[in-house]
């Protein structure tokens, strides 16, 4: 992989999955991924490629695991979990793809995040907690344990229904949970959100 290719700038402009997906604008960055907004050609809508960041990357075995945990998540078809529709490798890069969801996220919401946007009214829990609660059920019936549950992985669509996002990401990152404690990372340290 190219120095070039460790830039978060890097995918911009890039087609993936033989030119079905292109790249068109970073949308920002985690602590442990790069995201970007994309057009699905075959579809045409807008969708969100996931990438790891740099650090991450000087994981040797990180590839397979993103690719393997990614697959597995594609079987994970609730209407409340964010879709995965596709994961590859761009120059050596893993990435994968998922649905776009133009709503924000639960985290922009509870601050209000734009002039025209006001916080969620402690009301609208009625609304989006049941829908992620039934996520978190479905999920935990086949075995599978987001977390890293905080308003942030919480991201919602122009009609206002939630989604539970970035399933097992912290889980690709940092390693296989067989090894040991699967709450900790290789170094010791909690994964996670902690206020969450």
């Amino acid at each position: 992989m190219t120095t070039k290719a460790m830039d978060p700038e890097f995918l911009i402009g890039a087609s993936l999955s033989a030119d079905r997906f292109k790249v068109v604008a970073r949308l920002g960055s985690g602590s442990m991924a790069h995201v970007y907004r994309a057009f699905d050609r075959s579809l045409e809508t807008d969708v969100v490629v996931k990438v790891p960041r740099r650090q991450k990357l000087a994981d040797p075995g990180l590839r397979d695991r993103f690719l393997m945990e990614s697959r597995l998540l594609v079987q994970l078809q609730h209407p409340h979990i964010v879709r995965i529709l596709d994961v590859g490798l761009h120059f050596g890069l893993p990435y994968f793809i998922m649905q776009y969801l133009s709503g924000g996220s639960l985290a922009d919401k509870l601050q209000g995040s734009t002039p025209k946007q006001a916080a969620l009214p402690v009301a609208s829990l009625r609304t989006w907690l049941p829908e992620i609660a039934k996520a978190l059920d479905f999920a935990h019936g086949r075995q599978v344990i987001h977390r890293d549950v905080k308003p942030a992985n919480i991201l919602f669509d122009e009609a206002g229904h939630a989604y539970l996002s970035d399933f097992g990401l912290t889980r690709i990152l940092y390693g296989d949970p067989e090894s040991g404690d699967s709450n900790a990372t290789a170094d010791g340290c909690m994964i996670g959100t902690p206020n969450y």
